[in-house]
């Protein structure tokens, strides 16, 4: 296994995905993980990072979509669509009515409906948040698919498309839902939970062949977790990955972006 510091100097980044033009892309945080910062365009080559856009809040989850991007704001707690020229074309407040609280995590299915999660509250456990669903073409508006869970964050779905995974940060679980129709959930059921689970699973990626790659924040590591339900450590390292918040897939290589490293490390899988 090959691995590599991919790019420097990013303050706190988030999230990373894989735009349409081939650039990778992440949400950054100014002054602290909490503050408010731009969206760069990171070249896949050489790391180097230019300024893309700034939605005026903070990009945790951020996944393309069409030819441009969706993203979490968690400081204006929207989704917010983005084009490819980086022009906000779009922000999502509510599902069903109420007010999001903490957007974080997101994917699209095969069809451009944006699944996300809404994290809540959870500073003592309580279970107030939810998995939602922007469907393709609806721009203003979502609804809640999955209620009552305690601060979910990671998202994923299978490459057919019948199966979506939420990692849970506080209950170091990860769990999956059978996808019955776009925007409707059944099924809930813990694929892993504990073990190399535990200190923070965070963001997630689920690759080709349905394995799931998923990064574990306060252990910096990163876990795979394979369809059978295998789960093995990928890698393990406080003094490279220092609090990895997403794990996101570029070809055979596993991109990591580290919350408090400012760096996104490169993982050659196929090495």
């Amino acid at each position: 296994m090959r691995i590599a510091t991919l790019a420097r100097m990013l303050p706190h980044p988030e999230a990373v995905c894989v735009g349409a033009d081939g650039h990778l892309y992440a949400g950054l945080a100014l002054g602290s993980p909490q503050g408010r910062g731009p969206i760069v365009r990171i070249d896949p080559g050489d790391g180097s990072a230019q300024w893309f856009t700034d939605t005026g809040g903070r990009i945790l989850g951020l996944a393309r979509a069409g030819d441009g991007l969706v993203g979490c704001d968690v400081a204006r707690a929207e989704l917010v669509r983005i084009s490819s020229d980086g022009t906000v074309t779009a922000r999502t407040g509510t599902a069903d009515g109420r007010r999001l609280l903490r957007p974080n995590g997101c994917v699209v299915d095969a069809a451009g409906g944006v699944w996300f999660t809404d994290s809540g509250t959870a500073t003592a456990g309580e279970p107030t948040g939810s998995v939602c669903y922007a469907a393709p073409g609806q721009t203003r508006t979502c609804r809640v698919t999955a209620a009552g869970l305690v601060y979910p964050n990671g998202i994923g779905i299978s490459p057919d498309g019948s199966t979506l995974y939420v990692s849970l940060t506080r209950d170091n679980t990860l769990l999956a839902f059978d996808v019955v129709a776009p925007g409707r959930l059944s099924g809930r059921r813990t694929v892993a939970t504990g073990g190399a689970l535990a200190d923070g699973p965070d963001g997630l990626t689920v690759a080709p062949d349905g394995t799931c790659y998923l990064a574990v924040t306060r252990g910096s590591r990163v876990v795979r977790i394979t369809p059978d339900g295998r789960v093995d450590t990928v890698i393990e390292a406080p003094d490279l990955l220092r609090m990895p918040s997403h794990a996101a897939l570029h070809g055979d290589r596993l991109l990591v972006p580290s919350l408090f490293g400012d760096t996104v490390t490169a993982i050659d899988l196929d090495a």
